[in-house]
């Protein structure tokens, strides 16, 4: 199966308000006590469920979803390391953890990363709301680093890169990747052995962050990238803490709202729309659990894969399915998500990836039952 041809889940970090502050609580709830979330397997009207206007952000400003880096004639740029006898797709995000609510209160961060292996090769894939100030520095040094000139202020910037390497020899057991930027106190290095199947986030000073999703490209199997919008309904407690952070009282447990978010494949290209919702279920199947539910549709409006799990501290796992059923699970998915902790209760992400049963590695997820206890 060529590369091109996998489904992968998406970059999403340009949405107009997903309309959850109108939403009625009482069909909330019944969404919420069905097995799927009321959601179904049926195909939709369009691309957008129907909801252009919410989508249209994703469509009209380029600056903030991905693109593709630049023509180049550099020597060290590696036109297909994709292809290499083990290669893996690896998305880093740095910037403002969550979309501020007023620019103006928002110092510029400047990151200027530059990002390294050990071994093996890195090839540049897409540009992440890369601005007219933002590129990358040519001509590289060589084909085992690239640097980037960015500054970000009330948003993120990132790029999607592959490693890959021909021959095992120490890559997979004993190399590393390491990312520098004038942002972080000290250089960050990874193993690759790590980059299998990985997430991670590092704070970094005036409420920025850097994100480095992975997973290793298999071509036996579907596996992607999960990343949208996470916005809390406007009934919806918010939290005036971290929900990422490790208490044990959950900010989140008496929350609900909506996401939405759109695909992309292993090297950037677009594929599908996503939406879904979640909260604690107060009767059914689920009741008394936090849950998670979606729906995925391709650039047509096709039917997809159905999301269910579970969310909390700043987590969410589950499983997706091919119909209304939990007995077959095709795979599964985890994601990080952010909600906002101020009045624009739109500035919340989520990010993430998924995989499909075939493959060798892939989240752990948390299956719901037909029958949860």
């Amino acid at each position: 199966m060529k590369l091109r041809r996998l489904m992968v889940f998406a970059l999403g970090f340009s949405l107009l308000p997903l309309g959850c502050g109108e939403l009625d609580l009482d069909q909330l709830q019944e969404d919420l006590s069905d097995m799927f979330g009321n959601f179904d397997t049926s195909d939709e009207i369009d691309a957008y469920f129907g909801e252009s206007s919410t989508f249209a952000a994703l469509e009209q400003d380029e600056n903030e979803g991905e693109t593709d880096p630049p023509d180049t004639d550099d020597a060290n740029e590696p036109p297909e390391t994709e292809n290499s006898n083990t290669a893996i797709s690896i998305i880093a995000t740095w910037g403002y953890k969550i979309r501020a609510p007023d620019e103006t209160d928002i110092t510029t961060t400047t990151w200027d990363p530059t990002i390294t292996t050990s071994c093996g090769k890195v090839g540049l894939k897409k540009l992440i709301r890369f601005e007219e100030n933002d590129e990358v520095v040519r001509p590289r040094d060589s084909d085992q680093s690239i640097s980037f000139i960015s500054s970000t202020r009330p948003h993120r910037d990132g790029v999607l890169i592959v490693l890959g390497f021909d021959e095992a020899d120490a890559c997979d057991t004993s190399g590393t990747l390491s990312i520098s930027s004038a942002a972080l106190d000290s250089d960050l290095t990874l193993d690759i052995a790590d980059l299998l199947d990985y997430h991670s986030k590092w704070d970094v000073e005036g409420n920025n962050n850097l994100n480095v999703v992975a997973q290793k490209i298999e071509s036996d199997c579907n596996k992607g990238y999960l990343f949208g919008r996470w916005q809390d309904n406007a009934e919806s407690p918010q939290s005036s803490d971290d929900v990422e952070a490790t208490d044990t009282n959950d900010p989140d447990e008496k929350a609900f709202g909506g996401f939405r978010g759109r695909a992309i494949n292993l090297v950037g290209e677009r594929v599908g729309y996503l939406k879904g919702r979640w909260g604690k279920a107060k009767q059914g199947k689920h009741q008394g659990k936090n849950v998670i539910f979606g729906k995925l549709i391709d650039t047509e409006g096709e039917f997809k894969a159905l999301f269910a799990g579970k969310y909390g501290m700043g987590h969410a796992k589950g499983a997706w399915y091919k119909k209304r059923s939990f007995n077959d699970a095709k795979g599964t998915f985890h994601f990080r998500y952010k909600r906002s902790t101020n009045s624009d209760r739109d500035s919340g992400l989520f990010r993430g990836r998924w995989a499909d049963s075939a493959c060798a590695h892939k989240p752990k997820g948390e299956k719901l039952k037909d029958k949860d206890d």
